[in-house]
């Protein structure tokens, strides 16, 4: 396997972008904070119609060529939504300056494409509007659902990052027929010879009160008392009109002990270690095709959009990675090492390896940048402002009024 010189890299990865090489990889191994500590995947609900507690996402996988019990401990697509946040976070402090969708929804702030969940074509931009134009029928906004793999543009200039994270544009009424691009970036971290552990769980009230000292009415925005009448009248004066009460018992509004018991159900695992795995594909990347105004591909400028998107993706990566493996409550991982990257393919043995961190990969974005401004590739560096549509705000106020916001 080769190393990388610094200097050689963009020479490397911009070749990649024309041919050869499949993917970029990276394999960090993660550990506890302390031996025998146990860490805590997301829950998962049990299929409709079944019953049972929530779940964790648990496999057999072959590592180092065996079977291996294994437990999901972030999935492809959280990956992704940190991988946007860490770009976000970057964006705010100007570390990078990225293309944006924005909107400012009242009561809730600034909603951008980067925090949406269907990204650039979120029902969100669906519904907000273009100096006055609703988005979809606006100039950026066709050019944006006329886009694809073989004319991916606009998309370079106004949302790269749905052509690295994936996006489907399913919610404008074309179905099926809408714009979809696959992922070109997949990480994920598995815990590595997992083995469940039980939740233990308790509550001495430091009061005394009894779990049926009292017969109590309470509504689901936590207005209770000691009649109905009294709930309702409290709700009214909290601006909360038309509530439904129902009665209930002090234990289930927070008061009273729970017995120490032990659970089976969503107790943690102790895991061997666990594995971070990043993919970048750079076949999926070379499918991308960037047409002038006048429609016309050349090799030259489709690769430099790629290798945009490439250091791109690289840039995030270094920056979900110096950010900390903090998944979640009691879920801590610290790597094992600084993680290194490989170029591999064509062939799987044919390996190159390199070693990125945030400042270089920003600097190979920077000059990434610059190629492809050469060919008169550019993307946008300030955010596209939309305003929420009437009856967006409309649909917002509703729900906040039900929730008691």
């Amino acid at each position: 396997m080769l190393t990388l010189e610094a200097r050689s890299l963009r020479e490397q990865l911009l070749t990649a972008c024309h041919r050869g090489p499949s993917a970029l990889r990276s394999e960090v191994r993660l550990l506890p904070p302390a031996e025998g500590t146990k860490v805590f995947p997301p829950t998962y609900a049990p299929p409709p119609g079944s019953q049972g507690s929530p779940r964790y996402a648990e496999e057999p996988r072959y590592i180092d060529g065996e079977p291996t019990p294994t437990v999901l401990l972030d999935s492809v697509p959280s990956q992704a939504n940190r991988m946007e946040q860490a770009l976000l976070a970057a964006c705010r402090r100007g570390a990078i300056r990225l293309p944006l969708l924005q909107v400012e929804i009242p009561g809730h702030g600034a909603v951008t494409s980067l925090d949406a969940p269907h990204r650039v074509f979120d029902a969100i931009f669906r519904d907000s509007l273009l100096d006055g134009e609703p988005f979809p029928t606006s100039r950026i906004g066709r050019a944006l659902r006329e886009a694809g793999l073989g004319n991916a543009t606009a998309l370079f200039r106004y949302a790269p990052t749905a052509l690295l994270f994936g996006a489907w544009d399913s919610h404008t009424g074309r179905g099926t027929k809408g714009t979809k691009i696959p992922r070109a970036v997949v990480s994920e971290i598995v815990g590595v010879a997992a083995q469940r552990g039980v939740r233990t769980q308790g509550r001495i009230d430091p009061l005394g009160i009894e779990r049926d000292v009292a017969e109590i009415y309470r509504t689901e925005q936590a207005d209770w008392g000691f009649s109905e009448e009294d709930v309702k009248k409290a709700a009214a004066r909290a601006g909360r009109g038309d509530v439904k009460v129902k009665k209930s018992r002090p234990s289930e509004i927070g008061h009273g002990n729970i017995a120490p018991t032990v659970q089976e159900d969503a107790g943690g695992v102790s895991i061997r270690y666990a594995l971070h795995t990043t993919v970048i594909s750079v076949a999926q990347l070379r499918q991308l095709r960037f047409p002038d105004g006048t429609g016309k591909t050349s090799a030259d400028r489709d690769a430099a959009g790629r290798l945009v998107l490439l250091s791109l993706a690289l840039y995030a990566t270094a920056a979900l990675h110096e950010e900390g493996y903090q998944l979640r409550s009691r879920c801590l991982l610290i790597p094992e090492s600084e993680p290194r990257w490989e170029l591999v393919g064509p062939t799987a043995g044919e390996r190159k390896s390199f070693a990125l961190d945030t400042s270089g990969a920003r600097a190979l974005l920077d000059e990434a940048l610059e190629i492809a401004a050469s060919h008169d590739l550019n993307w946008e560096t300030e955010p596209v402002i939309l305003q929420p549509s009437p009856k967006l705000v409309r649909l917002v106020e509703l729900n906040d009024a039900t929730m008691g916001r």
